[in-house]
């Protein structure tokens, strides 16, 4: 018994239109992909420098802030030592209107 294999024969050829389509579109998707990644590191650097410019504006906002919040103590400062003074001042014109009260009262007394 002579047992004959079958035979099979996978052809795998292509035509050369076919290869060169193929090759051809792999290399042009390969040249819009570093295309599109080369602009998106242009892109990044953008950002960075934006970043960076947003970090120093902030900087000199803080600054400024700090500044204006020194300042305002200041001022509160001022304003509670002459608020101290008026309400001194109150407390002496009421005073002097009393003693002047007083004053009056006895020379009304003295006077009868």
């Amino acid at each position: 018994m002579y047992e004959q294999r079958p035979q099979k024969i996978i052809d795998l050829r292509l035509p050369l239109t076919w290869l060169i389509g193929a090759t051809v579109s792999i290399v042009v998707s390969m040249a819009t992909f570093y295309a599109k990644v080369d602009g998106m590191a242009s892109k990044q650097a953008d950002l960075q420098h934006s970043i960076d410019s947003l970090q120093d504006k902030i900087e000199k906002r803080d600054e400024t802030v700090s500044g204006i919040q020194n300042s305002i103590m200041l001022i509160q400062g001022k304003n509670d030592t002459q608020q101290s003074q008026i309400d001194r001042a109150t407390n002496d014109i009421t005073d002097m209107r009393r003693d002047i009260e007083d004053i009056r009262k006895t020379q009304r007394g003295v006077l009868r």
